[in-house]
């Protein structure tokens, strides 16, 4: 037997046996009325010592958390609680406090940020802010295919320079077979949208150019043709049937409609930009058929003139010298030839006999005018608006 130690109040002593303490199943300890702060008893349905801490009840040692080398386990099966004894959650781990974690993961199916039944492998229904330290690549990839970002919303979408707020200027580039528009640069008319092969399906519609290649003040909106005869046709001017002037493609004129809406109001891109377009055709639409053709299919009539100056006052169209013409009455039809017109460059454009009919673009000198009839001259009701367009 040891020597007693005077501190204690009861000492037991044995190498043959050990100590009982009361035995008792979880209901039975829990039917204990005021149990007091540190009362020991063992559990028989847990098979654990029980302890109470003056809250609850809990075990002491037995198989809890233990150490393994830099690893820390328990293998409870049921709910762990940390900072907590009384997860009333169902997860495996209830956890009152901060958890900082570092792991990959790899799943299948759809993640959505504010929508509950996302369409795409991750889809966010409201802003998205991308930011970098440092340079770097945006980089959306697909192996094997065609890789691209798509835009759908109701907005006004535009090409435009991207805004950094430290450092050189920077610009959104665009790689693909198909384009190339980097440092911010803007396309230079509707032609450039649609020269490469195989990507010509933007449709029409408005977009943003910057014919002299100036600065993003010198952007501007105009209306794209992308379907006519191959499209790549930038609207630049819209004469009524009635406009009275001589300088509508030398003047600058403020009222230029993107829409192409008939308002009764002529307009133009003017002198200050129309010289800039780089252009090798010109196209007139009149949107009104002639009075006199009932197939529907003459409701267009196409005039389209080959390479010429953009020169000024040289008529209703700036041309230079004896400019080829070509025309063609239906929207299929070919091309044909038109000869010379000698008057280019005194009272205006025309073709000659189409089938009885002619197109007449002229500049009397006060007056612009459309003019689609049997003759020269005539009623008023045979002068119609005209849309124009360069690619």
């Amino acid at each position: 037997m040891s020597s007693v130690t005077s501190t204690a109040i009861l000492q037991l002593d044995s190498n043959s046996k050990g100590f009982l303490l009361p035995r008792m199943t979880t209901a039975e300890r829990d039917a204990i009325s005021n149990p007091s702060t540190g009362l020991l008893i063992y559990n028989t349905t847990q098979n654990k010592i029980n302890r109470w801490d003056g809250i609850e009840w809990g075990e002491v040692g037995g198989v809890g958390w233990a150490a393994n080398g830099n690893d820390i386990y328990n293998t409870n099966s049921a709910n762990v609680g940390i900072g907590t004894g009384t997860s009333t959650l169902s997860y495996k781990l209830d956890i009152l406090g901060g958890l900082r974690t570092t792991a990959t993961s790899t799943f299948s199916g759809r993640v959505g940020i504010g929508i509950a039944t996302p369409l795409e492998s991750l889809q966010v229904n409201g802003n998205i802010k991308l930011t970098s330290t440092g340079a770097g690549y945006i980089l959306p990839n697909s192996a094997g295919g065609c890789s691209k970002i798509y835009v759908d919303t109701n907005a006004e979408i535009r090409s435009s320079p991207v805004d950094c707020t430290t450092g050189a200027f920077s610009g959104l580039e665009v790689y693909s077979s198909g384009y190339r528009w980097a440092g911010g640069s803007y396309s230079a008319s509707c032609e450039d949208y649609r020269l490469a092969s195989g990507y010509n399906n933007e449709g029409n519609g408005v977009y943003w150019i910057d014919p002299n290649g100036g600065s993003s003040a010198d952007v501007f909106r105009v209306f794209c043709e992308m379907t006519t005869d191959g499209g790549g046709w930038t609207f630049f001017a819209h004469v009524n049937n009635n406009y009275v002037g001589s300088t509508l493609f030398t003047a600058n004129v403020g009222t230029y409609r993107t829409d192409r809406s008939d308002d009764n109001t002529t307009y133009s891109l003017g002198a200050s930009i129309l010289p800039y377009i780089s252009h090798t055709e010109m196209m007139v639409t009149l949107d009104m058929s002639d009075p006199a053709l009932a197939d529907v299919a003459n409701k267009l009539v196409y005039f389209q003139y080959t390479v010429g100056n953009l020169g000024f006052n040289y008529g209703p169209v700036p041309c230079s010298g004896l400019v080829a013409f070509n025309y063609r009455i239906t929207l299929t039809g070919p091309w044909s030839s038109g000869g010379n017109s000698t008057y280019c460059n005194t009272v205006g454009w025309y073709t000659y006999n189409v089938s009885a009919q002619y197109l007449v673009l002229f500049n009397n000198g006060s007056t612009y005018a459309n003019y689609w009839g049997a003759g020269i001259g005539g009623d008023n009701t045979w002068y119609h608006d005209g849309w124009y367009y360069v690619r």
